[in-house]
């Protein structure tokens, strides 16, 4: 699955698609919004492996070349040992600014973000249900951490059909977050794969 469940995946695709259908109300005539949608895939943070999710952006072009973007999403990662199953749900929410240009017919961008991460741990122990049955107890366990999240974003778009194009984006990510009462820097890298609309 993409998303840690099928809940949060309806979240991010429902917030997603509401950012296309609320754009085009928020701009004026003159206005240059491009709203983009993406399964994305990014280091985990505070487990080995890797965060699957969704997230949709938004950028506003302020000139020729320069545009703002807010972004929103969210995933999840898991892991295990022998005696714990690890489930982590990520939310993020990112602002920043970029430049674009265009080369023949794509068009190339870069941008630099920063924001805030939360992650939500659920972790429950191997055999969970035939503990659950002999009455064990601490067979479940709950957590979270927050702590800011910055990345570079560069991206290449091709035009699909008339304002429709697909988007291939990526780059370096760094995470500043708390684990195990230890406040710690990660660096890590994210990718992309989604749509872009502009209005």
């Amino acid at each position: 699955m993409i998303c840690s469940s099928p809940t949060a995946c309806r979240r991010v695709c429902a917030a997603g698609f509401t950012l296309l259908l609320l754009a085009p109300a928020a701009a004026r005539a003159d206005d240059n919004w491009r709203v983009v949608v993406e399964p994305f895939v990014m280091s985990a943070p505070a487990l080995p492996g890797v965060v699957l999710g969704g997230m949709a952006e938004g950028q506003r072009q302020v000139s020729n070349t320069l545009h703002l973007t807010l972004a929103f999403g969210g995933g999840g990662a898991t892991d295990a040992n022998e005696t714990w199953v690890i489930s982590q749900t990520h939310w993020f929410v990112l602002a920043g600014a970029g430049v674009a240009g265009t080369l023949g017919k794509a068009r190339l961008s870069a941008d630099a973000q920063a924001g805030g991460l939360f992650i939500a741990e659920l972790d429950r122990r191997q055999q969970f249900d035939r503990l659950t049955l002999a009455g064990a107890s601490d067979r479940e366990r709950t957590g979270g951490a927050g702590g800011a999240l910055v990345r570079i974003e560069l991206a290449v778009e091709l035009e699909l059909l008339d304002r429709w194009s697909l988007r291939l984006s990526g780059g370096p990510q760094g995470t500043w977050i708390t684990v195990n009462d230890t406040r710690r820097w990660q660096a890590g890298l994210f990718s992309g794969v989604g749509v872009v609309h502009a209005f």
